[in-house]
């Protein structure tokens, strides 16, 4: 029965990356402004989640609020991003996150850094240098920052959703909640055609790429472990690139390839050799 519940844990968080990583491709396909799409997507994806948990009540506890803040300008900064340079950036920029993390228990938590934690930084730093050395010149160093915008923004959300007073599904329904606050751009927004194809984009974005996304993924880790969770949200920065060139034929630089390749394999295995570092230190300490 156990062992079930880790193979329908990992299927579910495997469901989750698939459709997160369409997330570039479809925002590129709808021509309106960034902030229009960012804000029904939004809008849209709180009405899964109401309907998910049957209610449009949420708590407003420190930890929330501070989560759905980040969780708002995390979903802004890469929606931005996406439109400011290539797909494959902006999400390799934002998988930067558990960087930022790192950093934060060391300045917040006062947590002495190990070498494996030294090493992650450095390293992942390494790779997003190449990313704007890649840049000059060619229209995307905004973008760029937009998507390490995003990545810190991200890492705010999990800092604080591990927080006692923190409810994770509740951070992710606020902060697409407040997006009601950008209504009026959509009103000055002189590329916002509703046509058959930006409808069907933005509906697909909200309910199935981000609120069905994040329901499966709520679903999946708990009974997923933190290694096999590790491993298999790394398809999402893999298969954003890939359908990004399927579905609209773009096509990133050869070094921004490498050098993307290069910081999801630090930080996957990062993940996987923390991950197998805590179950070893739970272990002995039961025995």
């Amino acid at each position: 029965m156990k062992e079930k519940k880790v193979v329908n844990g990992n299927v579910c968080i495997l469901i989750a990356a698939v459709l997160w990583s369409f997330g570039g491709a479809f925002t590129k396909l709808i021509p309106w402004g960034p902030l229009s799409i960012a804000c029904l997507r939004a809008l849209i994806a709180a009405g899964v989640l109401a309907i998910y948990r049957r209610t449009f009540r949420f708590s407003l506890t420190k930890s929330n609020i501070i989560g759905s803040i980040a969780m708002f300008f995390t979903t802004l900064c890469f929606i931005c991003a996406n439109k400011y340079t290539t797909a494959a950036n902006a999400i390799v920029l934002q998988y930067t996150m558990p960087i930022y993390v790192i950093l934060f228990n060391i300045i917040f938590r006062r947590e002495r850094p190990k070498g494996l934690d030294i090493a992650a930084v450095a390293l992942t730093f390494v790779g997003i240098a190449v990313f704007f050395i890649d840049s000059m010149g060619a229209g995307t160093m905004l973008g760029n920052v937009l998507a390490l915008g995003a990545g810190l923004c991200f890492a705010v959300v999990f800092f604080v959703s591990s927080d006692k007073d923190a409810t994770p599904i509740e951070i992710n329904y606020i902060g697409n909640l407040m997006y009601i606050f950008l209504i009026p751009f959509l009103f000055v927004d002189r590329q916002l055609v509703f046509t058959p194809a930006s409808v069907a984009s933005i509906l697909f974005l909200g309910i199935v790429q981000l609120g069905i996304a994040y329901i499966f993924f709520s679903k999946g880790i708990q009974n997923t472990s933190a290694i096999s969770a590790s491993l298999i949200s790394a398809v999402e920065p893999i298969l954003n690139p890939v359908w990004a060139m399927i579905i609209i034929g773009e096509k990133p630089s050869l070094l921004s390839v490498l050098a993307g390749i290069f910081v999801v394999i630090v930080i996957a295995a990062y993940n996987i050799i923390k991950a197998k570092t805590e179950q070893n230190e739970m272990q002995k300490g039961n025995v």
